[in-house]
């Protein structure tokens, strides 16, 4: 073994000599680092050299913060490769530069605003219109910095979509901006701060020069990042930006330039980059001289072997400590940035001067901000005013050393300018040559533990302050085993002792009666299931929150009994553990007094509200239903013990009639004037079950002794039977003028129609034999015989019942109807017909039913503009003695038809729901419509014993609803008959009628039927020739209306010449009651006028079979 060794130990001195002697030899053929770089002196025009006298100085703007380029030395003074390029060419130029470092992006401004004459410069970017640009001095390449675990990197394109930090005006800025692979760029101020961005996972990586960058690391001693790559981009381009005003010296600095030549450049940057390596090892050289002294160590062969193999075992050692030492620095690295991006308070680090360099997600969230923009921004931008002094005196005081840690509870300001509370920590970070780094604060939010505690103390104080001036409240608090701690001034008052006579030495068990104590002792002890004794009954009560035995008797001092109102409550610790019983009780005795003076009141109001007929509400001040007797309870549909605490507006609830809109609240507006409110005409009051009641109500303020009003009685009563009576007398009045005008009109159409279809009926048989002729006399029949069909619509308002009633099935009409507005209306409108049943018979007028069909669906297709459907379904109900009214409309108990028309049109506006069925009353445009459609309909339905009804919704549509009677079940379907045939005869007929042209023409009809005619054009000429022989007469036509004498006079004067005289009223329009009293005097029968020949002979022969 000591052989080895001295072996080995000598082998190793023969080594280290060899070594030495090559060292010296390779030494000695290196050139010098500091080789001569001096140069012959420029060629100057005598333009430049006298520039260069006017200007010996020139104040130069340089970076401050990129190490190697240029940094400050321990005096601050700059140097770095860059003072040394820049002194090298300003000495072979003969002047001398004066440097002022600054950030780069301050150092345009400085340039721009006179400050300084030239800065260095990047050549892409720069807007050249500003600036003189020299030649390029250095070149650089751009490279790409992550963490050391970042995986899957593959070159440029990596960076696609990722976070990329920058130096904020620099060249990588202006590229990653402008790169098509879409970066998210984050600008810093200072390269330190982009790279911890990026080692904190605050950016996925930088964008930088490499040089800069690797020496930034390194001082840095951030262990957990690397250059990845290269990027894509051009090399860095270094200049120099000159004053526009300067172009000589543009030249200068380029000739200057071109002295250096690229071998200098590189010896004054590698002096820089790698000072440790200025004596850089040949080793070709190297292993030359040691191949020629092999020969002498070969003796050491066997050492070296030994030497190698304990080498290498040395080596795998290190190389396996340095790995896991590495995979520990990575685990903590990454702990450390998991700690500070996903801690739940705040952290920051913030510059001396107050910068804040790197912040993590929950600080961002906390303030509102972005962390691009939170990142650069003053400590004194998120600080409150109030705040702001004592936190730049603390820090000053940190960075003096009189401080270590700086702790305050303060106010931070959002991004919003909202304010809220928060806990700092702070601590500041030295290097190791004692200069200050950076603070280290940690933000808590504290805001909702601020303002719970602002709360607990103000209702600390609050309390305090209710304790005081609580004059009119007992209260009392004891400790467990009952003894009094606090006796308020509201104790006092009540029960007649005094503080110092119960605190500390009295139980409530003095003022309580022993009988209560008890009751309520066994009542609690039922209750828990445990005895319950003496003071616990209190506890009991307290822990069970019983507020139905709060009323207890107390004794005063002097011996009588006081009603009160006790609560208590149990006070507890911090371990939730009962440590006594606080109470609080108010003095009710004189509102038991008044409570039962008020039952016996209301028991008198009670009976009294009973006893009434009309229905009575009462309400106190704020419209709170108080009372109600049994007629209101009916109809309102609320039980009064139900609507007692509700409000009047859900129990009483009231629409108007016409616009179907809510009426306001009675009991505001008698509140507001103080006196007697009636309610609106048409007020209709809707119950629970949606019965609908028209009411007559007033309203009256209810006052107390003092006056005031207190609250509201609604009397009403239920007046909907008569409000429908006297609706139907209003429709009933309005028809009958309607009526009265049409029978007037009418009865001057049928005249002349009457004229018009009798002189073409006798025209078309003397004209047989001319087809021409005869067509156009049919076109004479049919245009008289539809103008006739008019007159008789316009009737239809003076009729009180169908005037050709017949037993009929409607869905037959409403099918012909639907037929004809098909063919009529907008083919964009769908009708659809739904019926239960394949028949319903009912009586009536078909041609005015049909008529009263196509209004409705006419008008439905007005509304429908733009197309739409129209529904029509029919089923069928039945109404009992109970259903008295439809939308107050009177019903008679029975089975009906219900027929509802519904569009999808524009709807009726709910001011003119109760005035579309009034005659002349229209929404149309002028020219449009003439407002008696609907009127007719509600005529026709009228007189067939019906009812209609109509609901309707703006821009949704409306719905018509019909109500026929059905007939009855052993009716009969009766099918019209039809005809036309001309019946002759013979007889004398006088016929009487004051329009020459009815005259004219029933004379020509009569005599060609083999009648003898005699005419009379008023009633006073016709009395005047049946006087002169009342028996030469077999039958006598007789107008209705006519000047002198009208039928009627006349045709009982003739009654009693000859009361066996057959007559034919023939009219164009007779009121009913006319009709009637002539009917019941003997009128044989009645002809409507136009007739034609056919149904007039009909008529003649029926009269004239007739047996007396």
């Amino acid at each position: 073994m000591t052989i080895q060794c001295r072996v080995w130990g000598y082998a190793r001195l023969c080594l280290g000599l060899v070594l030495l002697f090559a060292f010296g030899v390779i030494a000695q053929t290196q050139p010098s680092p500091s080789a001569d770089i001096s140069s012959p002196p420029l060629e100057l025009t005598a333009q430049e050299q006298q520039w260069l006298k006017d200007h010996p100085v020139v104040r130069f703007a340089i970076p401050s913060d990129l190490p190697a380029l240029t940094q400050a030395d321990a005096s601050g003074k700059p140097q770095g490769y860059l003072i040394d390029y820049f002194n090298l060419l300003a000495s072979r130029a003969g002047f001398r530069f004066e440097y002022h470092p600054m950030l780069f992006p301050e150092m345009i401004d400085a340039t721009n605003n006179d400050q300084t004459d030239v800065y260095v410069a990047s050549v892409i970017p720069l807007e050249k219109e500003h600036f003189l640009i020299a030649d390029p001095f250095f070149s650089l390449p751009l490279v790409i910095i992550t963490r050391v675990d970042v995986e899957g990197f593959t070159g440029h394109s990596w960076l696609a979509g990722k976070k990329v930090a920058v130096y904020k005006g620099m060249v990588p800025e202006y590229l990653a901006k402008n790169d098509p692979l879409g970066l998210e760029v984050v600008p810093f101020h200072t390269i330190p701060e982009a790279l911890w961005a990026v080692s904190y996972g605050q950016a996925d990586a930088m964008i930088a020069g490499q040089v800069v960058t690797s020496m930034t690391i390194a001082q840095e001693k951030i262990t957990n990042l690397k250059i990845a790559g290269r990027t894509d981009y051009p090399n860095y381009d270094a200049s120099v930006a000159i004053r526009k005003d300067w172009p000589v010296f543009l030249g200068i600095i380029n000739k200057a330039n071109a002295t250096i030549t690229p071998t200098q450049k590189r010896q004054m940057l590698e002096q820089w980059l790698v000072p440790q390596e200025q004596n850089t090892i040949d080793w070709i050289r190297f292993l030359k001289i040691a191949g020629s002294v092999v020969g002498v160590l070969l003796f050491l062969l066997l050492a070296s072997i030994i030497w190698n193999h304990q080498l290498k075992r040395q080596v795998a050692r290190r190389t396996e400590e340095l790995r896991v030492s590495n995979e520990i620095l990575k685990v903590s690295e990454k702990r450390f940035r998991d700690t500070f991006e996903q801690a739940a308070v705040g952290i920051a680090h913030v510059l001396p001067e107050g910068r804040i360099i790197r912040a993590n997600q929950r600080l961002c969230e906390l303030l509102g901000y972005p962390l691009e923009e939170l990142i650069n921004k003053n400590f004194r931008d998120i600080t409150h005013p109030d705040s702001l002094a004592d936190d730049v005196q603390m820090a000053q005081r940190m960075i003096n050393r009189e401080v270590e840690i700086y702790q305050k509870e303060k106010r931070y300001i959002k991004s919003d300018g909202s304010f809220f509370w928060i806990h700092l920590t702070t601590r500041l970070t030295f290097d190791d040559d004692n200069n200050p780094q950076y603070f280290i604060s940690v933000i808590e939010d504290i805001n909702e533990t601020v303002l719970n505690r602002d709360r607990i103390v103000a209702a600390h104080r609050q309390l305090q302050n209710v304790l005081d001036a609580s004059f009119l409240s007992m209260i009392i608090a004891t400790d467990q085993q009952g003894t009094i701690t606090i006796f308020n001034s509201g104790a006092q008052r009540i029960l007649g002792y005094s503080p110092q006579e119960m605190i500390g030495k009295r139980t409530p068990m003095l003022f309580h009666l022993q009988s209560e104590i008890q009751e309520r002792a066994k009542l609690h002890s039922e209750r828990l299931n445990r005895p319950i004794k003496g003071f616990e009954v209190f506890v009991a009560q307290a822990e069970l929150a019983s507020y139905e035995e709060c009323q207890w008797t107390l004794v005063h001092k002097d011996g009588h009994h006081i009603h009160a109102n006790l609560g208590l409550t149990c006070i507890r610790d911090e371990q939730d553990k009962v440590v006594g019983i606080l109470g609080v009780a108010q003095d009710i005795t004189e509102q038991i007094k008044a409570q039962q003076e008020l039952r016996e009141k209301e028991e008198r109001l009670r009976i009294t509200l009973r006893s009434i007929g009309d229905a009575v509400i009462a309400t106190d001040n704020e419209g709170v239903v108080m009372q109600m007797n049994p007629v209101a309870e009916s109809l309102t549909g609320w039980a009064a013990d139900d609507a007692i605490g509700q409000s009047l507006q859900n129990v009483f609830q009231i629409i108007n009639a016409q616009t179907r809109l809510p009426v306001s609240n009675p009991v505001q507006k008698v509140l507001e004037c103080g006196e007697v409110v009636g309610l609106a005409n048409h007020t209709v009051l809707v119950s629970s079950y949606g019965t609908e009641y028209q009411i007559a109500d007033s309203g009256a303020p209810i006052r107390s002794d003092t006056g005031q009003i207190v609250g509201v009685v609604l009397v009403f009563r239920d007046v909907t039977g008569e409000y429908a009576m006297e609706q139907q007398l209003r429709q009933s009045e309005k028809m009958q003028a309607i009526g009265q005008l049409a029978g007037g009109i009418a009865h001057d159409f049928n005249n002349m129609l009457g004229g018009i279809l009798g002189s073409a009926e006798l025209l078309s048989e003397k004209l047989l034999h001319n087809p021409e002729a005869t067509e156009l006399m049919k076109i004479i029949m049919q245009s008289g015989k539809r103008a006739a069909d008019l007159t008789s619509n316009l009737l239809a308002f003076s009729r009180k019942e169908p005037s050709a009633s017949r037993t009929m099935d409607v869905h037959r009409v409403i099918g012909d109807a639907i037929t004809l507005l098909k063919q009529t209306i907008d083919r964009r409108i769908d009708i659809d017909f739904k019926t239960t049943d394949s028949t319903a018979l009912i009586n009536g007028d078909a041609s005015q039913l049909q008529n009263a069909f196509l209004n409705l669906g006419i008008n439905a297709s007005h509304a429908m503009t733009k197309g739409g459907k129209l529904t029509i379904q029919t089923q069928p109900v039945t109404f009992d003695d109970h259903d008295r009214y439809i939308d107050l409309q009177e019903i008679k108990p029975g089975k009906y038809l219900k027929i509802d028309i519904t569009d999808t049109g524009i709807g009726i506006a709910p001011q003119h729901l109760n005035r579309i069925f009034e005659p002349f009353f229209t929404t149309k445009e002028h020219g449009e419509g003439t407002g008696l459609g609907l009127a007719a309909v509600f005529s026709t339905i009228k007189q067939h014993d019906g009812i209609i009804t109509v609901k309707s919704e703006l821009r949704k549509g409306s719905c018509f609803s019909i109500y026929l009677p059905l007939a009855g079940q052993d009716s009969q379907l009766t099918e019209p008959h039809v005809d036309d045939s001309r019946i002759a005869g013979t007889g004398h007929i006088m016929v009487v009628d004051d329009e020459k042209v009815m005259r004219v023409t029933a004379r020509a009809t009569l005599e060609d039927l083999g009648y003898q005619v005699t005419l009379a054009e008023d009633g006073l000429e016709a009395l005047e020739l049946f006087k002169r022989n009342p028996q030469g007469y077999d039958l006598v036509v007789l107008d209705m209306m006519m000047p002198k004498l009208n039928g009627k006079d006349c045709f009982l004067a003739m009654k009693k010449l000859n009361p066996s005289i057959r007559v034919i009223l023939s009219t164009g329009y007779t009121p009913e009651s006319e009709l009637l009293a002539m009917k019941a005097a003997g009128l044989t029968a009645w002809i409507t006028k136009p007739y034609l020949s056919g149904p007039l002979s009909q008529k003649i022969q029926e009269v004239l079979s007739q047996v007396d």
